[in-house]
C-alpha cells in the first residue's frame, strides 16, 4: 500500500526493567545516550530487553503513525556466564480516526485475526478465557458473556539448557503439528521430595490454563461466545502411591510424562477457495514411572516431559451442488386464466378466442 506522507516519523518511549536483574538508579538520558556500556569489572548497561513495535494504518492500508516501546535493563550480569532474552513485535493497528467501530462490523474491540473468516495455515491458534457476565433488562437477563482473547495458545517448551524450570513457552501456530521436550535433573532425595507432593506438574500440565477456549474460525470475534469452542482438558491424576515404598525401591509412579493437545480441523466453503475452522480441542496427560538409576544419590538424573501438539484433518468428501434446470415455460397456477373460461355441455373447460389471446398473452409476459 501506499503511504500518506513519505516518511513517518517514529516515537519511542523508554521504560527501564529489572526482572530477575538488579537495576541501578533510573537515568535521565534520552534513547541516543542509551548505548550498551561495559561496567567495572564483568557486566553490561542499558540491555536491550524488548522492543515493541506499533504500526497505525488507515481504512485505505495507508501507513498513518508508528511508535516503537523500548525497555533496557542496568547492570546487567557478573563474572559468571548467564542468558538474556530479547523479545521483538511488530503490531499492526487500525487508526483512531478513519476506521468506524461497531458491533456490527466484528471489530468493536481490537484484537488478533488468524485468517478471514478461516484460518491460515501456520498463523497462530486463537485462544482465550470465558468471562460470564449476564444484566438485567426489563425483567430479562442477558447474557454479556465474552471470551478475554490472549496473543495466542501458549505452551512450555524449555529453557535454553533444555530444563523445564523457567521454561520458555512457544505459540501453537494452526495446521503445524509440533512436540517439545523438556527434563527435570534430579538426584535421589530431590526426585522423592517431588514424588511426595500431591500433584507436583500442575503447574507444567495446565500451563496453558488460562485459556478455556479456542477460536474456531481465525476471525472468531471475541464478543461473540458462540464463535468460540471449550477446550475439554482432562484433570491431572492425583498420585496415590505409597511414599516410603517407592523411597524404598527409588521410583516415583504415576508422574506424567506428556502433555498432548489435539485439534480436530475441517474445511467449508467453496471448494475454490476452502476455509479451515476447528471443530474441537481437547488436553490429555500420560504417566509413568520414574526410577532412579544413577549408582551415587547424589548424581542429577534427567527425567523428561514432552508437549505434543497434533492437528487431525477430517475425512471429507466434495459435496458438489448442481442447481436444477429451470423450465423454458414457467409453470403457471391452474386458474391462471380465470374468468376466461366457459363450460361446456359435455363437462369440458372451453376457451374463447378472446380467452385464447389473453393466455397467449400472459404466457408471453411470464416469459418476459
Amino acid at each position: 500500500p501506499t503511504t500518506v506522507n513519505a516518511a513517518i516519523v517514529v516515537n519511542a518511549t523508554v521504560t527501564q526493567s529489572t526482572a530477575n536483574i538488579t537495576a541501578a538508579p533510573a537515568t535521565t538520558a534520552g534513547p541516543a545516550s542509551r548505548r550498551i556500556r561495559r561496567l567495572a569489572g564483568c557486566g553490561c548497561a542499558f540491555v536491550l530487553l524488548e522492543a515493541k513495535f506499533t504500526i497505525a494504518y488507515s481504512d485505505t492500508n495507508n501507513i498513518t503513525a508508528a511508535s516503537v516501546a523500548l525497555s533496557f535493563a542496568e547492570n546487567v550480569g557478573d563474572c559468571s556466564a548467564m542468558w538474556i532474552s530479547q523479545q521483538f513485535s511488530v503490531e499492526f493497528v487500525p487508526d483512531d480516526i478513519t476506521f468506524q467501530q461497531s458491533y456490527a462490523l466484528g471489530n468493536f474491540i481490537q484484537r488478533s485475526k488468524s485468517g478471514n473468516p478461516g484460518y491460515v495455515v501456520g498463523l497462530p491458534v486463537l485462544s482465550g478465557t470465558l468471562l460470564e457476565t449476564s444484566v438485567e433488562e426489563n425483567a430479562f437477563t442477558v447474557d454479556t458473556s465474552q471470551i478475554i482473547q490472549s496473543d495466542g495458545l501458549m505452551l512450555y517448551s524449555s529453557d535454553s539448557l533444555g530444563r523445564c524450570s523457567n521454561a520458555d513457552t512457544y505459540l501453537v501456530s494452526f495446521g503445524q503439528n509440533s512436540s517439545s521436550e523438556c527434563v527435570y535433573n534430579l538426584d535421589l532425595d530431590e526426585l522423592m521430595s517431588f514424588c511426595s507432593q500431591q500433584n507436583p506438574f500442575s503447574d507444567y500440565a495446565n500451563a496453558n490454563s488460562t485459556s478455556t477456549h479456542i477460536g474456531v474460525f481465525g476471525n472468531s470475534d471475541p464478543l461473540k461466545v458462540d464463535e468460540w469452542i471449550s477446550i475439554e482438558v482432562q484433570d491431572v491424576p492425583s498420585r496415590t502411591a505409597n511414599a516410603d515404598e517407592q523411597n524404598a525401591q527409588r521410583i516415583c509412579t504415576e508422574m506424567i510424562s506428556s502433555v498432548d493437545y489435539e485439534f480436530v480441523t475441517m474445511k467449508v466453503g467453496s471448494i475454490a477457495n476452502p476455509q479451515y475452522k476447528i471443530v474441537s480441542a481437547s488436553m490429555s496427560v500420560q504417566t509413568s514411572t520414574w526410577t532412579f538409576r544413577q549408582p551415587v544419590n547424589t548424581q542429577k538424573q534427567a527425567f523428561p516431559i514432552k508437549t505434543t501438539v497434533t492437528f487431525l484433518a477430517m475425512d471429507q468428501a466434495a459435496d458438489q451442488f448442481v442447481p436444477i434446470m429451470p423450465a423454458i415455460i414457467p409453470e403457471l397456477p391452474w386458474d391462471v386464466l380465470y374468468p376466461f373460461v366457459s363450460q361446456s355441455g359435455a363437462g369440458t373447460m372451453t376457451l374463447s378466442l378472446p380467452a385464447m389471446l389473453a393466455a397467449a398473452a400472459a404466457v408471453v409476459a411470464a416469459m418476459l
